[in-house]
C-alpha cells in the first residue's frame, strides 16, 4: 500500500469473513459489537442464537456498508438490521416451540415482550436492563438526543 494513500482507503481483514473491509466498518464493529451482543442476549433466550443474529447483522451491514454510509444515519441503519435479525431468530425459535421441539421451554424468543414500539422498547432495554445512559443508548440506536432549550 502506498504510504501517501489516505486512511479512508485502508482496509482490514474482518474476523468473521476472510475479506477486506473498510477501516471505518472495522471501527464501527469494534465500537458497537459488544453492545449489540448485550442487547441481543437480553432479547433472545438462547445465547448462541443471539450471537448468530449479531454476526449475521454485521455480515449484512458489511455487504451494505456504502448504502449505510449514504443513509441519513448509519447507526439507525445498522440498528434496524440487528433488530430484523433478532426478529428472524425469534420466529424460528417460536416455530420450533410450536412444533414441540422445545416443549420444556416456557418461552422462546424475545424476553419481556412489550407493547411498546420497537424503538421505545429497545431504549428501555438498553437503559433500564443494561444500564446504558440514555445519550449512549440513543446514539447506538441512531436517534438524536433532544437538545435542551
Amino acid at each position: 500500500m502506498n504510504s501517501a494513500q489516505p486512511d479512508t482507503d485502508r482496509k482490514q481483514k474482518s474476523p468473521e469473513a476472510e475479506r477486506e473491509v473498510p477501516v471505518e466498518f472495522a471501527a464501527f464493529c469494534a465500537l458497537y459489537r459488544d453492545r449489540y451482543r448485550e442487547y441481543a442476549h437480553s432479547r433472545l433466550d438462547d445465547a448462541g442464537q443471539a450471537d448468530t443474529a449479531v454476526r449475521l447483522a454485521f455480515a449484512e451491514l458489511a455487504d451494505q456498508w456504502d448504502q449505510a454510509l449514504r443513509s441519513p444515519n448509519t447507526n439507525a441503519y445498522a440498528w434496524q438490521l440487528l433488530n430484523r435479525h433478532l426478529r428472524t431468530h425469534t420466529h424460528v425459535a417460536e416455530e420450533a416451540e410450536r412444533d414441540g421441539q422445545e416443549e420444556s421451554v416456557s418461552r422462546a424468543g424475545l424476553q419481556d415482550r412489550s407493547f411498546l414500539p420497537d424503538h421505545a422498547d429497545g431504549a428501555r432495554i438498553l437503559h433500564q436492563d443494561l444500564g446504558m445512559p440514555l445519550p449512549e443508548a440513543s446514539e447506538l440506536m441512531g436517534h438524536t438526543t433532544p437538545r435542551p432549550r
